[in-house]
This record gives structure tokens, sequence and C-alpha cells, in this order.
């Protein structure tokens, strides 16, 4: 029913791993390797490997070459260091099979981290993203929803000729130059999806993160560190700040002009040029107010933080937390168990 595609870059350790884990899957795993060199590697009889260099490669560019080689008729692409369960992969595809008018799913994400020489699982998410769902009848409201509030959609299980159609879509734009931020592309893989019908979170858990490796502020600069431990509400806000700044500046760029091209393209068997024109400003306005939204709770907090004492922000915290955590161990006991 189903094939997943694992996508790396120059972290053959944790591709090793991954082959470990995903071997022993009953499907077939693409990988899609843009590292410097190809891995000398005996796979599994279930692995197909494909090696694209870069810079011939772009990121969009090997999933869609890689999507066209796909015959089932679900798809779910991974990064090196996330375990998927299959368990859920087949009942997510079930469901999509159940359900004609939905394109994607997905179910709770969770993460890893060794602390005190322990392997420790967390929620990797907020509460509001095990109840994420965009199920509008229209594309306009499904748009509207599905980037305000924004959740990502990039690792759900998709239908093949979907995920196909956007991947062609993502590497086009690639191809004209423009944009050139990885980042988008979490975006624009949600933008034509909506367009062909509904999504969903189950009530699954879906697969897990290595944080540890993962972990971003390990790689940040000094600057960045310091910044961030002095003040780190602060600090978020000064990031949220300039993400809206950098939307604001490619909704009235040149670059912006091409994409909305691009997309009037891809969905022109679905929407007339106007309609088309219309779903895309709904999705970065929707966007955009949502990047304001988020930054305006930042500032909430900074005076809350200012007005109330420390000692009973740290008692709300640990019950917000309690809250969060109750009962993830024994829910997902045995999948935690399979994953460590």
């Amino acid at each position: 029913m189903y094939t997943v595609i694992i996508y790396t870059f120059n972290r053959h350790d944790l591709l090793l791993r991954a082959i470990d884990y995903y071997q022993h899957f009953d499907c077939d795993v693409f990988i899609a390797d843009s590292s410097d060199s190809k891995l000398s590697y005996k796979f599994p009889d279930n692995i197909i490997y494909k090696h694209f260099p870069r810079p011939a490669a772009l990121f969009a560019e090997k999933i869609y070459e890689t999507a066209k080689s796909i015959t089932t008729p679900y798809v779910c692409l991974v990064p090196d260091d996330d375990y998927l369960l299959e368990s859920s992969l087949k009942l997510a595809s079930c469901f999509l099979d159940d359900n004609q008018d939905y394109v994607s799913a997905q179910g709770k994400y969770y993460k890893f981290e060794l602390i005190e020489n322990q392997v420790t699982f967390s929620p990797r998410y907020d509460l509001g993203s095990t109840h994420y769902a965009v199920e509008s009848e229209d594309r306009l409201s499904r748009l509207a929803r599905a980037f305000n509030p924004y959740f990502h959609q990039i690792y759900s299980v998709h239908r093949t000729d979907v995920f196909t159609k956007t991947w062609k879509f993502d590497c086009s734009v690639c191809k004209t130059g423009s944009y050139k931020d990885f980042a988008l592309d979490e975006f624009l893989v949600q933008l034509v999806p909506m367009c062909h019908g509904k999504h969903k979170v189950l009530p699954i858990l879906w697969m897990v993160r290595d944080y540890y490796r993962f972990d971003h502020t390990r790689h940040k600069t000094e600057v960045d560190k310091k910044h961030e431990s002095s003040n780190p509400i602060s600090y978020y806000y000064k990031q949220l700040t300039a993400i809206a700044k950098t939307t604001k500046i490619f909704l009235d760029s040149e670059d912006c002009r091409q994409l909305k091209k691009s997309f009037r393209d891809t969905i022109s068997d679905l929407a007339s040029n106007k309609e088309s024109d219309a779903l895309f400003d709904t999705a970065f306005q929707s966007f955009y107010k949502w990047i304001i939204s988020e930054r305006n709770k930042i500032l909430a907090k900074l005076i809350t933080k200012l007005l109330f004492p420390k000692w009973a922000l740290q008692y709300y915290k640990k019950r917000i937390e309690k809250q969060y955590s109750t009962g993830i161990d024994t829910v997902y006991e045995n999948d935690f168990v399979k994953i460590r």
C-alpha cells in the first residue's frame, strides 16, 4: 500500500542507523542521498538507494525524482533521524482508503533524548498539534485553516499522485530560482495538497525524532546562545519578528510573483487563474497572521513574567507539563520499547 522515502545529506552515520531500523518494514524504502560521497553498503532487499550528488540535485529535485519511481498508492517522507511506526503507517493508509476526500494523514510526534544515560521520550510539539485537522469542504477555507494555526504536513502519509505533483511544483520553483530558502519547502508542500483534499492528525503515535542529535541549540553561535540563555522569551520574540519581516518582504517580491505563476500552472486542472491567485494569497496571508499571533503570545509571556512572581510561574509551568505528559509512557509503552 505504501512506500517510505528517507532523505539524507552528509550524515551516513545516522543513515546506517535508519537502514537498520527500516529494513524490517514490509515495504520498499527509497533513500534519497545528496551527500558529497556515495554510500558503499550492502543494502537489505527492501532498501533502494539513490545518490543525487550536489550541487546537481537540490532538495526538492531529489524528492521529486525519487517520487517518480513509486508505484504504491501512498508514500511517506521521513528524515534520517526520525523513526516512523509501520503499524501507524498502515492505519493512516487504511484511513485514506476509507476517506477519499482526504489527501494526507499523520499522528502524534514525540522525541527522544539521552538524559543521565537513559533514553527518555516526550511530546515533540504542543497540545494543539494533537488535534490538528484541515477538514473544510471548500479549498479557500482549507488554505486559510492549514496555515493559521500552522502545523507541518510534510511527514504525513500522502496519496502518491498528489505527492508527486506537489514535489514537481516545488522542483519547478527551485529551477526558476524563485526562492532559495529550505524552510519554504515545508510551506510549499502543504500548498498543493490542501487544494486537492483534507488532512487529519489521527490519535496514534506517528514517529519519534532523535532530539539529541537534532537539537539545533547546540549548533548555534556563542552570541545566539548568550542571548537565548539571558532572556529566552525575548530571543524568540525577535526571531518571530524577523520571520514576519522576511515573509512580508517576500510577498512584495518578484520571486513571489514567479511562485504564484508556478502555482497557477500546477493547479490549472482544479481552479481558474483568478481562483488560484486567491488561494495562494489566502495561504500566505494566513501564515503571516499566524506568525504575528505567535509573536503576540510571546509578548504576553514577557508581560506576564514582569507581573507575576517567579514561584507562581514555575508552579503553573509544572502543572501544564504534567497535564501534557500524563499517561504517555503507558499509552505508547510498547511502541517506545520497539523504537528504543
